[in-house]
């Protein structure tokens, strides 16, 4: 396959280069820090984000959001479906 931007330097405003799961956990920090989170289900998404401060974001289904997070506790958050975008 040819990647024609393999060179490109990139930045926040550049798109992800890959997709994860995310299960919420109140102990354990992800393994990569996100450029951006999608839900799948509304609901609350509670992020620590790389400033390590704690802040409860609102979803709607479907909804993607540029946001730079270490963690995503378990308690609070009750949207479903989500992913971290890197």
């Amino acid at each position: 396959m040819v990647d024609k931007f393999n060179l490109a330097v990139q930045s926040l405003e550049s798109p992800a280069t890959g997709v994860f799961t995310i299960t919420p956990s109140d102990s354990a920090d992800l393994a990569i820090a996100t450029r951006a989170i999608r839900a799948s289900g509304a609901g609350n998404i509670v992020i620590i984000g790389q400033d390590g401060v704690t802040a409860t974001c609102a979803f709607i289904a479907g909804e993607t959001r540029a946001i730079r997070a270490t963690r995503v506790n378990s308690t609070n958050t009750t949207a479903t479906g989500i992913e971290g975008m890197y």
